[in-house]
């Protein structure tokens, strides 16, 4: 569907856009997520959504944000992750004693030369 460009934003278009974001951050997404979601609902870009935020928005919501962000630390660290929302690239390489034994080993320590590789496909 393609979007029309509209220039006037609502109050509630902005509470719609606030909520959004305010409930993604709580819940350990993103704010770009937030801004596809009340895209959609609004019939606009989440460029357009992400700029207004930014704009206008964050400013009338920073401290229910810097709450949500409370919210969102006291989850992850009740649920036991370290805080990092973003995994690290980690290869996981089968154990030659057993098929359930593997071992992990990030990805940024495997020197991978593609350049001298050709791939057949």
């Amino acid at each position: 569907m393609v979007k029309v460009r509209q220039d006037a934003w609502l109050k509630e278009n902005d509470e719609l856009l606030a909520e959004a974001v305010l409930r993604h951050v709580k819940e350990g997404s993103t704010q770009l997520n937030a801004f596809e979601e009340a895209g959609d609902a609004l019939n606009r870009t989440a460029a357009a959504c992400g700029f207004r935020w930014n704009a206008v928005v964050r400013r009338l919501y920073e401290k229910e944000l810097a709450e949500a962000k409370k919210e969102r630390k006291e989850r992850m660290r009740v649920l036991g992750m370290n805080g990092r929302r973003r995994n690290q690239g980690v290869y996981l390489l089968p154990s030659s004693q057993s098929s359930e034994e593997t071992k992990s080993i990030p990805l940024s320590a495997l020197n991978l030369d593609i350049q001298l590789r050709k791939l057949k496909i």
